[in-house]
């Protein structure tokens, strides 16, 4: 059975490699009208050894010691734009390695028989001057001249704009009605577009830049006015247009993940401020998102446990994310009546509340709060999964989490990547974090939980990163 499913998704992930190809020579081809702007510098590109053909087949014992170091020998003779376009090239199939092995055999017999013998012939210092290495220079170069322009970006501000203009694009898509043209593959694709940017700006220099501070004081309150006046706007149209339940399911698979993955950490940021104003504020940000009790079980659970080594709830190690997450989904309501019982229990009475008036008032509205719900507890927890995962019990309390200098992720997500300082003091505000752990993630948020769901993946390249 494991055989005729490995031989599926080996064909599924041959179609994929059959676009991504083409797609990624069209990139290069077009990298000659993408300007280089100068934020990196090509020589001091660090080189993730950890991800690549050769060191899966060695990690599965394919290769050869010897042989393993003689590709990282021609691995280090090329260019650092050319390294980075193979590992873009090769992106799929080093997924598909990490995780399945039905196609072990095939892969280890091109490169020992193929690829280095052809490397010995022609020499270290000629490899770059192969017509096919040349192409895939292109794709390097294009990829650091991409990072390149979003670090301007970010420098400047500019990836916080997509926190305020996400809530009010998606709410427009469903006010003009076009979300009836909605296919279910655009998730994927969005995802997939995400995770490619995400990783471009770790390709490269990893070094921290910080956005210009006087960009960033009305970042949070325009963010979360747009966050209501969109999330108020879509659940007027959806009673004022009565509609159906096979038109809320749809507008749901729409809204759901970009106000739950905005709202997390708008609920998380403002739910740490101590004024009356910002903690009801807090609960309301927590309220759409059909989590009320979300900072009960955050402040007053996972922070207090976590400062004292003994929060329990979080990812162990070698656990899977799928395990992981019926673990949460069994405890969330014991969690909640432990911490406080009458607090607790008024809580859980305001989400069931919630759904009950929805009801009453247009049945089909139940569908979007109850995935609303799912939606964002499953955000709160994979969250929750990779940021602490197998690391929550260090004698050093800044290594009880993993931060990530991704400036995609901080940029959209309010420095949510800079993780460590905000549970060494949890009142520091967004723009004042600083990297703090001695756990680093490799990729940014998208990509990380993208990773977690693949074992192989996740084993050959977390695992080996984090510190006791």
């Amino acid at each position: 059975m494991r055989v005729i499913v490995e031989s599926i998704l080996l064909l599924i992930g041959i179609s994929f490699v059959l676009v991504w190809t083409p797609f990624l020579n069209l990139i290069g081809l077009l990298g000659k009208f993408i300007p280089n702007i100068g934020y990196v510098n090509e020589e001091n590109v660090k080189r993730n050894t950890d991800f690549s053909v050769c060191s899966t087949l060695y990690s599965k014992g394919i290769l050869t010691e010897d042989q393993f170091i003689f590709e990282k020998q021609v691995a280090s003779s090329v260019s650092n734009t050319t390294y980075i376009g193979y590992v873009y090239l090769f992106f799929p199939v080093i997924i598909f390695l990490q995780n399945f092995s039905i196609a072990d055999k095939l892969a280890g017999y091109v490169v020992k028989n193929y690829w280095m013998p052809k490397a010995k012939r022609i020499g270290f210092g000629e490899i770059d001057n192969i017509n096919h290495v040349k192409a895939v220079n292109l794709i390097g170069d294009v990829i650091l001249k991409l990072k390149g322009i979003g670090l301007y970006l970010y420098e400047r501000g500019a990836f916080q704009l997509i926190s305020i203009a996400a809530p009010i694009l998606t709410s427009m898509l469903i006010l003009t009605e076009a979300y009836k043209e909605f296919q279910w593959w655009m998730p994927i694709v969005a995802t997939l577009v995400v995770i490619f940017f995400e990783s471009i700006m770790n390709s490269g220099e990893e070094y921290e830049i910080k956005p210009d501070e006087n960009r960033l004081g009305l970042i949070l309150p325009l963010t979360i006015t747009s966050y209501f006046v969109g999330y108020f706007s879509i659940i007027a149209y959806i009673l004022y247009m009565k509609s159906s339940f096979e038109q809320v399911v749809m507008i749901s698979m729409i809204v759901t993940p970009v106000f739950g993955g905005i709202g997390y950490p708008l609920a998380h940021e403002i739910g740490h401020k101590r004024d009356a104003f910002n903690k009801y504020l807090g609960f309301l940000l927590s309220w759409s998102l059909l989590l009320p009790f979300f900072n009960l079980i955050h402040n007053k659970g996972h922070h207090k446990d976590l400062h004292d080594g003994t929060d329990k709830v979080v990812a162990e190690y070698n656990e899977s994310i799928i395990k992981y997450l019926f673990r949460q989904y069994k405890y969330i309501y014991k969690k909640v009546v432990e911490l406080n019982t009458v607090q607790g229990i008024l809580m859980i009475l305001i989400q069931l509340g919630s759904f009950a008036i929805a009801y009453f008032v247009h049945p089909p509205l139940v569908i979007l709060l109850v995935t609303m719900f799912v939606v964002s507890f499953t955000i709160l927890e994979v969250v929750n999964y990779i940021e602490h995962y197998s690391i929550s019990s260090s004698k050093e309390e800044a290594n009880r989490s993993w931060d990530s200098d991704n400036p995609l992720t901080n940029g959209v997500l309010f420095n949510v990547g800079k993780h460590a300082q905000h549970h060494v003091n949890a009142s520091v505000s967004w723009d004042s974090l600083n990297l703090l752990s001695n756990n680093r993630m490799p990729y940014g948020y998208v990509s990380q939980i993208f990773m977690a769901f693949f074992r192989g993946t996740w084993n050959n390249i977390v695992d080996r990163r984090r510190t006791k």
